[in-house]
């Protein structure tokens, strides 16, 4: 009896567990599907980052893809390709090895083209440009730098160099190189791209869009161009005189098309990244942002409910006013006319009739009152004649003129 029993209540209870999960809505709510977007990557630890997505799995179904979890959750390659290689640059400047310098600047600023014009790429371009002259300085202390800052100059024409960290001859160059290019005469250059339609950063602001014209000193500039879906293109030409510049962009992976979105959420302060977080969120197909920033809790972001559309109402055509306005005048001025007419041809029958039977009698006592019968006979006959004729044209004119 007791294993019957034990029997009955394990088949019951595999009977209505499914019905209660079905029926309960926090036991049959499934996760939202989630992404986790690291605001600074390189001030957390991915232990710690490991540490988060399991605390969080639970509750939500954050995405695998690697392609994904690469742009939203590690720092950008090239970027990181950069630092280091600025970091190796700044550490054999100090041993005064030169060449291994030179080499970690030539790798960086190799993956700088590979970085749209975001405010922290042109920060990192500008500490290339301003390394490169500093190596030159110290290669040669007459060197001529107006290459490397000329270049540094057109990214960020408000650059200043500390006193406190760069050599006196250094910023004596910048200061010098800065006011040259104040004098150099004005040229214009033809941007064009390919595919055309690119944003093009130049003299410390953004151009829109190609084919577009340029104004610009005379010397080194830098024409940094980006479109979406498209690798950036950075261009540096010593431009001396008017003409036109051409610039190839190729398309890039899916997953780097969430690069300028990732860069916006990465580059607001907390209070202003909402909007930004629900466009990348949107991009991404999923209803739940996480942004983990180092020292702050998680934020979470959701899309906005679609505002309210009130649907127009559908406006029904209305006939012309005019034919149905006068359609039973129309009708009844035809139904009239008809029955003047049959009886115009009834009595044009009578006076028929009775002008031949004056004529059989014409001889006769009665031939001339039967001529004089006739006669009015066939009068009213004409007269229902006219005014079925009149019925007639009223009845048309109610239908078509008026």
């Amino acid at each position: 009896m007791r294993g019957r029993d034990e029997h009955r209540r394990s088949a019951l209870s595999t009977t209505l567990l499914p019905l209660l999960v079905l029926l309960h809505p926090a036991l049959a709510q499934a996760a939202e599907r989630a992404a986790l977007l690291v605001k600074n990557p390189t001030a957390i630890e991915p232990s710690k980052l490991d540490t988060l997505r399991t605390r969080l799995t639970p509750q939500l179904e954050l995405t695998d893809s690697p392609e994904v979890r690469r742009v939203l959750e590690q720092p950008d390659d090239a970027e990181r390709r950069v630092t280091e290689a600025l970091a190796r640059a700044r550490q054999a400047l100090r041993k005064f090895d030169l060449e291994t310098a030179r080499a970690a600047l030539s790798a960086a600023r190799e993956s700088i083209s590979e970085l749209a014009p975001t405010r922290s790429a042109r920060a990192l371009a500008v500490e290339v440009a301003v390394r490169e002259a500093e190596v030159t300085l110290v290669a040669s202390k007459s060197a001529d730098l107006s290459q490397p800052f000329g270049v540094a100059l057109a990214i960020d024409p408000t650059l200043s160099l500390d006193r406190d960290l760069f050599s006196p001859p250094l910023v004596a160059q910048l200061s010098s190189i800065r006011a040259a290019r104040d004098r150099a005469p004005r040229i214009t250059l033809e941007v064009d791209t390919t595919p055309p339609g690119a944003r093009v950063f130049a003299a410390g602001q953004e151009h829109c869009c190609t084919p577009l014209y340029l104004k610009l000193g005379a010397g080194w500039q830098v024409l940094w161009a980006q479109r979406d879906g498209y690798q950036p293109n950075l261009l540096r030409l010593s431009a001396s005189s008017n003409g036109p510049v051409s610039m190839a962009l190729t398309a890039q992976p899916a997953a780097n098309r969430l690069k300028p979105l990732v860069e916006a959420v990465r580059a607001l302060e907390p209070a202003d990244e909402a909007s930004a977080a629900r466009a990348l969120l949107a991009e991404l197909h999923v209803e739940v942002l996480v942004v983990v920033e180092q020292g702050a809790e998680p934020r979470q972001y959701r899309a906005a409910p679609p505002a309210a559309v009130t649907a127009p109402v559908p406006q029904v055509e209305q006939p012309p006013a005019g034919p149905q306005r006068h359609r039973w005048p129309s009708l009844v001025a035809g139904i009239a006319g008809l029955g003047l007419g049959a009886g115009g041809g009834v009595f044009g029958a009578m006076a028929q009739a009775q002008a031949q039977r004056a004529a059989a009698e014409h001889f006769g006592s009665d031939g001339a009152q039967l001529h004089a019968d006739a006669a009015r006979t066939a009068t009213t006959a004409n007269v229902l004649y006219g005014l079925a004729a009149a019925c007639a044209a009223a009845a048309i004119a109610f239908w078509f003129i008026f």
